[in-house]
């Protein structure tokens, strides 16, 4: 992993067997995970980018999936990772994200189980 004190910028290989998409060749892949501790919004964004561009040259020509925007964090798995959204909605905890188990994917997956998560906590109160 990378990490710049300057910035607040981390960035980690998370590349397993298990997280390479099918087809691709785990020899080339890499999955990397970027994440601005110190800041949020475009100013971050841009953070993370120059913090790649200055270590890892060239991975703006590789990049085949990227997951930022300037307000919505996601957390990418396969999809065999993603869990049930009610797992935890008896003890008062609704789960929502790319991470929950939705016919939607990024972003929209976010939106779809976060709004789901929230009809469920208003039904079990």
């Amino acid at each position: 992993g990378m990490f710049d004190e300057k910035s607040g910028v981390i960035a980690v290989d998370m590349t397993s067997p298990d997280r390479i998409p099918e087809g691709a060749d785990p020899e080339s892949c890499t999955i990397l995970h970027a994440v601005n501790l110190t800041g949020e919004g475009p100013d971050a964004l841009a953070q993370i980018k120059e913090l790649l561009d200055s270590r890892c040259s060239g991975w703006r020509n590789m990049s085949s999936a990227r997951r930022s925007t300037e307000s919505v964090m996601l957390h990418p798995c396969s999809h065999d990772q993603r869990v049930e959204a009610s797992l935890h909605i008896e003890t008062g905890i609704g789960l929502a994200g790319t991470h929950v188990i939705s016919d939607y994917h990024l972003s929209d997956a976010a939106v779809d189980t976060g709004r789901a998560a929230a009809k469920a906590l208003t039904k079990s109160r």
